[in-house]
């Protein structure tokens, strides 16, 4: 372990000189406040079988890919890092209306891709993960109608202090609080993001796969 982490610190201290002035790239690392780091911690999905883990040692981030082992990640700026040995670039996108990190961008030689964040933590099972407990007035105000597009959408219900999906001509199934505007599914790998705005709901994202359908409300 201790030589696999002076490794880390060795690339890191290459790809540092790398970004220092007059490089090539002209980035330069910058500090990211260790709480602010806290706030990426989680897994991203990019499909059904590829999932990333984003974890913090030491006041430094991470990210653990399938077959890849973990990398250090150095700032460039607060929301944008540098996969030390690969020069894979990742930034998190963070929800305005939520001030939560919704999902990241990994890009490499100019292409991009998207991993929806499907858990705030890592290794966590879904089926054992805890949830919130809302008040019953916030989960009346997502109950309705949701439309992809004619014929497809999704009913938001609620049986007493539980909120159900029901995707069209499928089971309505549970979803679980994981903030006061996100939840989660804990049979499946998926979630769904209540979008607000002002004291109204708008629409829903349903994400699953690295799929990410945005739903307008009907009612």
């Amino acid at each position: 372990m201790a030589c696999h982490r002076a490794r880390r610190r060795l690339a890191g201290l290459l790809l540092l000189a790398a970004l220092a002035p007059g490089a090539a790239s002209a980035q330069r690392p910058v500090h990211v406040d260790p709480l602010l780091l806290e706030q990426y911690v989680g897994q991203y999905q990019l499909s059904a079988s590829y999932v990333l883990s984003i974890l913090v040692d030491n006041d430094r981030l991470y990210v653990r890919a399938p077959n890849r082992g973990t990398r250090l990640l150095v700032p460039t700026s607060e929301t944008e890092f540098i996969e030390v040995e690969s020069g894979l670039r990742i930034t998190f996108r963070i929800r305005a209306d939520t001030r939560r990190v919704d999902h990241l961008v990994f890009e490499q030689s100019g292409y991009g891709r998207r991993a929806d964040r499907i858990s705030a933590e890592v290794g966590v099972d879904p089926a054992t993960r805890p949830a919130l407990a809302l008040p019953a007035a916030t989960l009346d105000r997502y109950v309705g109608r949701y439309e992809e597009q004619p014929g497809f959408g999704l009913a938001i219900t609620r049986e007493g202090g539980q909120l159900l999906a029901q995707v069209t001509d499928q089971d309505a199934v549970a979803i679980f609080a994981e903030s006061e505007t996100d939840f989660f599914y804990r049979d499946r790998n998926a979630r769904i993001s209540f979008r607000v705005e002002g004291d109204a709901v708008q629409a829903l994202v349903w994400r699953q796969g690295g799929a990410a359908l945005e739903m307008r409300r009907l009612d």
